[in-house]
Parts: structure tokens; C-alpha cells; sequence
């Protein structure tokens, strides 16, 4: 069993009895973040409002879909995963056997003078694991907007496209729900 905090258990029954059974990377343990809006390539830009991460629950999540797979771990550019301050891993991955580590991410604003070093604005601390196949991720809420956490660099529809899964082949303009209506008839 495994133990998120302390990282080894001494035996089977104390590790259940204090919930160690919880491993991040066992399906349930972690939600799915698979928003197009989170790829790297994917732009905002006005009238659309930014992408904003103040509401997200403190939980373990693993990015998917258009979301692409893994935070980037170098700088994003404002104005990109659907937000005006990206946020990127100010550092690397772990490999799958370092357990949960701490890594710092940062929220790039774009400004003249970062606070924490280049292209860094903001620092969110957060905590990765890498499953083998796939890495989840301990997310806070951000303390503001508009800022959102970058999942990958799979290509998106941008905003004037779309397509049933944000993904390439995109069409143009709105997407236009087509309505069927049944009438029942009674006598």
C-alpha cells in the first residue's frame, strides 16, 4: 500500500486505517481536466472572456483530451490556454519512482517585472505523480482571474471554429445546434 505523506507504510492494517488506499493515480482518485481551452495553442482573445481557475476544487486532476496530457514545463505566453496568465511548471516531471513531489508553477502575466524570475508573475505550489502512463496533478483554486492552469500543446479549434470535440477538423463559425422536434399525438 501506499501512503501519500509519509510514503511508506509499516504494515497493512495502519496503512488502510489512515486512508493509504488513496493513490492519485487509481481511477476515482483524480477528475479529469479535458477543456481545448487548456492547449498551449489555444488563444484567447476578446470579446471572449478568459478562462479562470478560482472555482476549481483543491483535488488531484489529470489532463486529457484537447487538454493535451502534461503541464508544460516551460514558459507559456500570456493570452494562451484560453487566459490571459497561463500557468507552466517552473521546473520538470517526476519519474514514477519519486512518488508525489512539490513542484512551484507559475502564472505568466506578461508583466515588466515578474515577482519570482522570468516569466513567473505568480507562484502556485502544487504537487505531481507520475502513473507510468499518464501524471496527475494537485491543484488549488487560483487566488485570482484571470489565470488558468496549461494542460498541453495539442492542436484546438480556436474560437472562431468548432468541432463536437475542440479538436481538428475544426469548421467555421459558431457552432449551431440543430433542434428535432417530435410531436406525439394522442386521440
Amino acid at each position: 500500500m501506499w501512503f501519500p505523506r509519509v510514503g511508506v507504510c509499516v504494515t497493512m492494517v495502519i496503512c488502510m486505517a489512515l486512508g493509504a488506499a488513496q493513490d492519485p493515480c487509481q481511477a476515482g482518485n483524480y477528475q479529469e481536466l479535458n477543456d481545448a481551452y487548456r492547449s498551449v495553442k489555444y488563444m484567447f482573445s476578446y470579446p471572449k472572456i478568459p478562462e479562470c481557475d478560482v472555482s476549481l476544487t483543491r483535488a488531484w486532476y489529470r489532463f486529457t483530451g484537447p487538454a493535451g496530457d502534461m503541464m508544460p514545463e516551460t514558459c507559456i505566453p500570456r493570452t494562451h490556454c484560453g487566459t490571459q496568465a497561463p500557468v507552466w511548471i517552473n521546473g520538470t516531471h517526476p519519474d514514477v519512482t519519486e512518488g508525489i513531489v512539490q513542484r512551484t508553477s507559475c502564472a505568466n502575466y506578461g508583466s515588466d517585472r515578474p515577482l519570482y524570475g522570468p516569466c513567473c508573475d505568480i507562484e502556485i505550489d502544487i504537487e505531481i505523480k507520475n502513473c507510468g502512463s499518464f501524471y496527475v496533478y494537485h491543484l488549488s483554486p487560483t487566488d485570482s482571474c484571470p489565470i488558468s492552469y496549461c494542460g498541453g500543446d495539442k492542436d484546438v479549434c480556436t474560437q472562431d471554429q468548432w468541432s463536437l470535440d475542440g479538436m481538428p477538423p475544426c469548421k467555421e463559425g459558431q457552432h449551431q445546434h440543430k433542434h428535432i422536434h417530435f410531436f406525439v399525438l394522442a386521440y
